[in-house]
């Protein structure tokens, strides 16, 4: 077996992941286990404490070496019996996770997981996950707080480890299940657009932006979709409802993994009747460039002209995207719309999820019970 059929750089991550081919999980997938940092991989510290830059033919030979050794600690490991290797660590588990988590989730949701992954190890070292330091949760939670980072990031970070954490439990990697605290937050009320707010950006749009502004905000709306829903979404799939699916030309897959439809009220029929009889011959979107491509590359920069937007009319503490989501079921809920029809709308698992959306902050409590106390 050649050296490169056994060792790959992920640069995404910035690590070196050995294969193992004579080892493998139950599911039947080649054992991954992290080697190395592309940055320590490139330069050998010297007796005197200097370092200096590997050449490549070093690198191929300390990889060689690595590669070895884990082999070596994954054998012994393994003869050993389940769940008896000490030696195991955290970033043996990640790879295997991550491999598994890639055949079923869309690309933002993976590199999110790596992410919080790679800044466990980065904040707190590689640790053991047969033997692992006494509250290793706070430690990340103090790491991350130090470097800035706001507590529902934190949090968000905390329940992807938890995630991978529990999957290795049910794969009978870990010896045991962990429970992972997450920091105290004090919950705030989601961020919501008027009524005046909504007619401002109305108004802003027609006389300043684009027409793929005015679809974006028109379905996000009317519908209370997602972002990224709206930025993958075909035109053939706008018909007397609205298709909500994998689209494999985005890259985007729905979330929860379950396909839907969606009703398409009056206003946005008309918009849409009037929008779609305009629509070019290469137009293979609802947000197109024209030329048969989504327009935004991503939902980061499907946001940006928004926030300017949004700065510009001093709209603050709205989120430029999610706030129309979060906007479309508040005013539902306001309005008396059962929570289980708003639930199946905004398409939630947990009706607590949906709840979790409603603002209402401007409820008059007074009124309601003067003279029932």
């Amino acid at each position: 077996m050649r050296p490169e059929e056994r060792v790959s750089l992920l640069k995404s991550r910035g690590i070196w992941v050995g294969r193992f081919h004579d080892f493998k999980s139950k599911n039947g997938n080649v054992k991954k286990a992290t080697l190395c940092r592309h940055a320590d991989l490139q330069y050998k510290t010297l007796k005197n404490g200097k370092k200096r830059k590997r050449t490549q033919t070093e690198m191929e030979r300390e990889l060689e070496r690595l590669w070895q050794d884990k082999y070596n600690e994954i054998k012994q490991g393994a003869s050993r019996g389940p769940h008896s290797n000490t030696r195991l660590k955290f970033s043996d588990v990640v790879q295997e996770w991550l491999e598994e988590v890639e055949k079923t989730r869309d690309e933002k949701t993976s590199q999110h997981y790596a992410d919080s992954c790679t800044q466990l190890i980065e904040s707190i070292g590689d640790i053991s996950m047969t033997n692992p330091p006494r509250s290793f949760d706070a430690k990340f939670c103090e790491a991350l707080e130090k470097k800035g980072v706001s507590p529902a990031t934190i949090n968000s970070r905390i329940r992807d480890i938890q995630t991978c954490l529990n999957w290795a439990y049910n794969q009978e990697i870990l010896p045991r299940k962990y429970k992972l605290t997450k920091l105290r937050v004090t919950k705030k009320q989601p961020g919501i657009l008027s009524d005046q707010n909504l007619q401002d950006i109305e108004d802003y749009i027609t006389r300043k932006m684009s027409p793929n502004i005015m679809r974006a905000y028109m379905m996000m709306r009317y519908t209370a979709m997602r972002a990224g829903e709206v930025r993958a979404l075909p035109l053939s799939r706008i018909q007397t409802e609205i298709h909500i699916a994998d689209c494999e030309e985005a890259g985007f897959k729905v979330k929860g993994r379950q396909e839907d439809f969606l009703p398409i009220l009056p206003e946005l029929r008309a918009f849409l009747d009037r929008d779609l009889a305009q629509r070019l011959a290469p137009e293979y979107w609802y947000l197109d460039d024209g030329k048969g491509n989504i327009n935004w590359a991503s939902v980061g920069e499907m946001s940006r002209p928004f926030k300017k937007m949004f700065e510009s009319l001093n709209i603050t503490g709205v989120k430029p995207l999610h706030g129309f989501r979060a906007t479309a079921i508040s005013n539902l809920l306001d309005n008396g719309v059962s929570p289980r029809i708003v639930q199946a709308l905004a398409r939630h698992e947990n009706i607590e999820t949906t709840m979790g959306y409603h603002n209402d902050s401007n409820l008059q409590i007074a009124p309601q019970i003067t003279g029932l106390i």
